[in-house]
């Protein structure tokens, strides 16, 4: 994709990788996310223990989103392709596990706005579960691409606040550009416009000298599921915003 940062091909046990070029000129471009094999469960750290009842007081009746669903909630290819009005967009397969690539940014505060699901954001969070999944066209030279992930934590209250650090770090990025470093490319974005407030946030960023390449990060809180999306074109609008408002009513039917 030519969203973030240079990802490229599956390696085995290199995590989600990807690259990106122009279609038009073959201008090199990264920001996606390319996954390799992995199971398709799994969870992180700080699982919940479930303690028996002594007493016949009902347990919690808090919706919640289980942590075997978060495969199914994912956009499907047809999904992915309709909300950026592509035709031919696969699925690059998904990850039970956070991306286990390295950036390197010039403002560290402002990893979790150029990147989806990256273990120095959610390290701390209390998160239980994780699955990501790209969708673009074949091959590097693609103009369309969805990184998503969903992740579950115990409660919509620990979800929630996830979201609202995130906001206050998004808000302190806008306007602000920024280098990201991966695999010895480096590239610079300029974060614009931020939107919205906890539950759902987004942010425009801007590849510089990539022909307009652009990125809409989007999350939410729905429920005890943060959604984080990074939906990349050279005409972004409000597709990471569709992408996880979709992800948002699968998880919630």
């Amino acid at each position: 994709m030519f969203g973030t940062n240079k990802r490229s091909n599956r390696v085995p046990g290199a995590g989600i990788r990807l690259a990106a070029a122009a279609t038009a000129g073959a201008v090199t471009l990264a920001g996606c996310s390319t996954p390799s094999k992995a199971p398709t469960t799994s969870t992180a750290t700080s699982t919940p223990t479930t303690t028996s009842q002594t007493t016949s007081t009902p347990t919690s009746t808090a919706p919640r989103v289980p942590e075997d669903r978060l495969s199914s909630i994912l956009l499907t290819v047809d999904e992915g392709n309709a909300i950026m009005g592509a035709t031919n967009m696969e699925d690059l397969g998904g990850l039970a596990t956070l991306d286990t690539n390295a950036f390197a940014v010039s403002n560290a505060d402002c990893l979790g706005a150029a990147h989806i699901a990256q273990p120095p954001v959610y390290s701390d969070s209390g998160y239980t579960a994780v699955k990501f999944d790209v969708l673009h066209e074949p091959g590097q030279r693609y103009t369309h691409s969805i990184e998503q992930a969903a992740t579950t934590f115990p409660s919509a209250d620990q979800a929630l606040a996830f979201v609202q650090a995130s906001a206050g770090k998004w808000k302190a990025c806008a306007g602000q550009d920024v280098t990201d470093a991966f695999t010895g490319s480096t590239l610079t974005w300029t974060f614009a416009n931020f939107a919205g407030d906890p539950p759902k946030i987004s942010l425009i960023m801007n590849r510089h000298n990539a022909r307009g390449w652009a990125c809409q990060r989007a999350q939410s809180a729905v429920w005890n599921l943060v959604i984080d999306v990074k939906a990349c074109a050279f005409k972004i609008a409000d597709q990471g915003v569709q992408t996880a408002d979709k992800i948002a009513a699968k998880a919630t039917q």
